[in-house]
């Protein structure tokens, strides 16, 4: 997240949130845990109808997440990577819990996903591939947390852009192959 298009503005305040967390003993590891205890907390939330509160903790875990990533090393990377993934997954299940109705959707969302997340891990640009892929995530989350109504066609439009996008990772890593 810290490394996006506005990164070079969002950069300097994550950096120094990490030096203030870290003089606290808050180390990256900490930090990553933490995101991912914050990003959970949202299932309970919007599950029981707490878009508001599902919001915030959504948003916070992604804060968390990008203070954690401005000193992690390679293993609170693959941490926070594989985390980020269990509350992005966890979001279209709350939803589903909240309105039963809206399980089909809440389905092909999280099928779409994984076909996502699973065509990323063969792209070489995997890394900046995943922050934007997060980023609409968390977008579309957003949407579906201030209009709950419109889950369905989030979910429906969010699993359309990952199929696509796997469609053309798969299609680059097949072309770049020869194949």
């Amino acid at each position: 997240m810290a490394d996006f298009a506005l990164g070079k503005w969002f950069r300097p305040p994550l950096e120094d949130a990490a030096a203030r967390l870290a003089a606290l003993g808050a180390n990256p590891l900490v930090l990553v845990v933490a995101a991912l205890f914050a990003g959970l907390a949202a299932l309970p939330s919007v599950a029981q109808g707490h878009f508001w509160l599902g919001l915030v903790l959504i948003l916070l875990s992604r804060l968390i997440d990008a203070i954690g990533q401005v000193h992690a090393g390679a293993r609170e990377q693959k941490l926070a990577a594989a985390f980020e993934l269990i509350v992005i997954g966890s979001i279209p299940f709350a939803f589903a819990l909240n309105d039963p109705s809206s399980s089909l959707s809440a389905a092909l969302l999280l099928f779409g996903l994984i076909t996502a997340g699973a065509s990323s891990l063969f792209a070489n640009e995997a890394a900046a591939l995943r922050r934007s892929d997060v980023a609409i995530c968390v977008a579309a989350f957003v949407l579906a947390c201030l209009r709950p109504q419109w889950f369905a066609l989030i979910a429906y439009m969010l699993a359309l852009f990952c199929f696509v996008a796997a469609g053309a990772r798969i299609a680059l890593v097949l072309t770049r192959s020869g194949a």
